[in-house]
């Protein structure tokens, strides 16, 4: 953004390494409630909590400045971590019912 240059205090490219520095939650947190010192407004009123997320991951996966390189995120993404613990616990629930039905046939 050019007017990022002028803005007080300076606003840090979001592949920067300081940014990058920051977990997947601050960055949540700062993107949902904004930053209102350095002019960025409060996201969590025009995306879902979803969206944010997939805000995040974007932004972990931005090519280095300058290069022409496209982003990982518009390739098969890796999965965030709460759907990753949605997964497992798909999972479990599938291997439960699984063992429940095992049971039930050995009875008959």
């Amino acid at each position: 953004m050019p007017f990022a240059e002028k803005m007080s205090p300076p606003v840090p490219p979001v592949s920067d390494a300081s940014v990058q520095a920051y977990s997947d939650g601050q960055l949540h947190w700062i993107i949902q409630h904004g930053i209102s010192p350095a002019g960025m407004p409060a996201s969590g009123e025009a995306f879902r909590d979803e969206e944010i997320w997939q805000m995040v991951l974007y932004i972990r996966h931005l090519p280095p400045k300058g290069s022409l390189g496209e982003p990982q995120v518009y390739g098969e993404r890796p999965k965030l971590k709460v759907e990753l613990r949605t997964e497992n616990r798909e999972q479990r629930t599938e291997n439960r019912e699984q063992r429940t039905e095992n049971r039930e046939q050995r009875t008959v």
